[in-house]
């Protein structure tokens, strides 16, 4: 599903994924200044965004994920 957004979007966006009890996750791909504010204090995020034609994801820390998404 995430891949599909990435791929049919013509500025392809960046997408977090948080993990949740249970083993589900929540998936945003309009991540902005206000929205990545609540991401800070998770022990683990996830970040999938679309990079010369790959995907490509990275994981760790909310704080370190906000602060490489917005640098």
């Amino acid at each position: 599903m995430v891949l599909e957004i990435l791929r049919g979007s013509t500025k392809p966006p960046l997408c977090v994924v948080e993990p949740l009890p249970g083993g589900d996750f929540t998936v945003r791909c309009d991540v902005t200044k206000e929205t990545a504010r609540l991401l800070i204090d998770k022990e683990k995020v996830c970040v999938i965004e679309w990079r010369d034609g790959k995907p490509f994801s990275y994981c760790g820390p909310g704080k370190d994920v906000v602060t490489r998404i917005f640098l």
